[in-house]
């Protein structure tokens, strides 16, 4: 029996759903900043839909009123 030996239910698994093998042992030893640039890229992103699609309706109500 190995010496590190990881529980069934404490393994966490990566982005493609890979489990723990020889090359990586389950621990998630991030800092945190990839999740924190996703998260101001992906709020970026909605607010800058959110302002288009207002831009869109606001002239949609102007261009069509009789």
């Amino acid at each position: 029996m190995s010496a590190f030996v990881v529980r069934q239910d404490d393994q966490k698994k990566r982005g493609f759903e890979a489990p723990p093998n020889r090359y990586w042992d389950g621990v998630d030893r991030s800092n945190g900043f990839e999740k924190e640039l996703l998260k101001k890229l992906n709020e970026k992103k909605a607010q800058e839909k959110v302002a288009y699609l207002s831009c869109v309706s606001s002239v949609k109500n102007i261009t069509h009123r009789d």
